[in-house]
């Protein structure tokens, strides 16, 4: 996790069960580097979405 805080020092980090989220306006190929580095169980990058500007928006969480 220090090495995303360092990485991504203007991203905003949630840890949701098992899972660490990355929500960041950096390009793709930044995240790319640190896999190669960071062996990580499981990656999913994906596009923001209208769930998750809602969710920004009213600060509301999705209950999992």
């Amino acid at each position: 996790m220090q090495l995303l805080e360092q990485t991504f020092h203007d991203a905003r980090l949630e840890v949701v069960g098992g899972k660490i989220q990355v929500f960041t306006n950096q390009p793709r190929g930044v995240f790319a580097k640190i896999l190669k580095e960071v062996p990580f169980k499981e990656v999913v990058i994906r596009d923001a979405n209208l769930e998750d500007v809602f969710l920004k928006l009213t600060g509301r969480q999705l209950r999992e």
